[in-house]
């Protein structure tokens, strides 16, 4: 008889908690894999070529969003693409 065991550890209070996953088998515990991370978009970034809307400044760039919304790195409030 084979058995999953699913333990959620934490490493440290900054760290992101880990899902491990042992078989457990006649009492010997075998690590099987750790759960894998979630698969994010790269971060894009554009040139700060026009003023930001919220605060005028032109910043040395913009993060782009996933939705289109740009990110002013001069003061972090986000507007609609230009």
């Amino acid at each position: 008889m084979i058995r999953l065991l699913v333990v959620d550890e934490e490493a440290s209070e900054e760290a992101e908690s880990q899902t491990r996953y042992y078989a457990e088998r006649a009492g010997a515990h075998v690590a099987l894999h750790s759960a894998p991370s979630p698969i994010e978009p790269p971060i894009e970034y554009l040139a700060g070529e026009h003023p930001c809307p919220h605060c005028g400044v032109v910043p040395e760039r913009y993060r782009k969003l996933r939705d289109g919304w740009l990110v002013c790195f001069a003061c972090g409030r986000s507007s609609a693409p230009a």
